[in-house]
């Protein structure tokens, strides 16, 4: 089974960004029938990685908005490319971070709903 952790069944997540105070959420476990009639499922994520957040989602976050703090304008003029976005919440920091397009990928339909719903809820 896939390692799993109780915060990544619940519905949604939220990290700070120190350098804008912005609070970024992002909703995890959705499943739906492939029309957007979609509903938190939480419980396992074995073998639905992409639709948790992860230690290393988390420690990406932190890490682009250390570099916005130490280095102003930073993601000016940038494009973020993120393969295997899973829930998005590294793309979302990204833009919020002031990169002017950012680019979230994944390979799995469910993964791709969710990063939509994720996108619009930033």
């Amino acid at each position: 089974g896939a390692y799993q952790q109780i915060c990544m069944s619940l519905p949604t997540r939220s990290i700070t960004l120190k350098s804008t105070g912005d609070v970024i959420s992002v909703y995890q476990g959705i499943t739906d029938d492939g029309n957007g009639n979609g509903a938190n499922q939480g419980g396992s994520i074995a073998g639905r990685t992409g639709v948790a957040v992860w230690n290393s989602g988390i420690l990406i976050t932190r890490l682009l908005d250390l570099y916005a703090m130490e280095e102003e304008g930073f993601f000016t003029d940038k494009t973020v490319l993120e393969l295997g976005c899973g829930t998005a919440l590294a793309s979302v920091a990204a833009s919020k971070l002031g990169a002017s397009r950012t680019i979230a990928t994944d390979g799995n339909d469910e993964v791709i709903r969710l990063v939509k719903r994720n996108l619009e809820f930033n």
